[in-house]
């Protein structure tokens, strides 16, 4: 196992795109109150910041041919108005694409 980062915030959620050349994580930051999506090369170089917000984006996962990485945020409301978010993996617009998906799973 070789650790590819060095920061000081907490890295999790790591996941590989389906061409192995990239890895998605959210990295929290700002004393722990937020966390954001970012990419970078499987040799942990050019991370890439893809979301930007003062709330929790976490548990990426890469689309099937690569191309967007989607992944939970509470962004409307405080409490478990948890939202599911799609993104393209090279950064730009994000889109909702489920609301309330927790009350919706329970």
């Amino acid at each position: 196992m070789e650790q590819l980062t060095d920061t000081p915030d907490i890295e999790r959620d790591p996941t590989w795109s389906p061409s192995s050349a990239y890895i998605a994580f959210s990295r929290e930051t700002d004393l722990y109150e937020y966390s954001d999506i970012y990419r970078m090369n499987a040799d942990g170089s050019g991370a890439l910041k893809l979301t930007d917000s003062q709330t929790h984006n976490l548990h990426p996962i890469w689309s099937p041919a690569g191309q967007q990485i989607a992944f939970v945020a509470n962004r409307s409301k405080p409490g478990l108005n948890i939202n599911i978010y799609v993104l393209p993996a090279d950064g730009g617009r994000l889109t909702q694409v489920a609301e309330h998906a927790l009350r919706k799973l329970g």
